[in-house]
């Protein structure tokens, strides 16, 4: 787990986007589904363009109207769902503490393992 920290920003959110992806079907019947697959698919625009503003993807991890994966992962009551919604959650983070020259985002190591371990059980 510890090779995660180690890995590139690029890496990291290869990472977790192609682990969200795997598991996103799990949040199918949540209200913010739509946003969720919305987001992950303008993540990976980004990775592969860099072309969109840092302000407009902000607006999937939080905005005023609360339709962003913050407020649906908070509404969502289902344990198995709260995984997947953190999930993305930290992929966003990890973007943004990349793309707004926030302080460079370290994932422990037991953090990464409870994340692991709790999503396998999910899939």
């Amino acid at each position: 787990m510890n090779r995660f920290n180690n890995l590139s920003e690029d890496a990291k959110v290869v990472y977790l986007l192609s682990l969200s992806d795997l598991i996103i079907d799990k949040i199918s019947k949540s209200e913010g589904f739509e946003v969720a697959v919305e987001s992950l698919e303008k993540a990976w625009e980004w990775l592969k363009f860099k072309n969109i503003d840092a302000s407009n993807l902000y607006l999937y991890l939080e905005n005023m109207d609360e339709t962003d994966i913050m407020t649906y992962m908070q509404l969502d009551n289902d344990e198995d769902n709260e995984k997947v919604w953190i999930c993305i959650e930290m992929l966003w983070h990890i973007q943004f503490g990349r793309r707004i020259n926030m302080n460079k985002v370290n994932i422990s190591h037991r953090l990464l393992k409870v994340l692991i371990t709790r999503l396998s059980k999910v899939s």
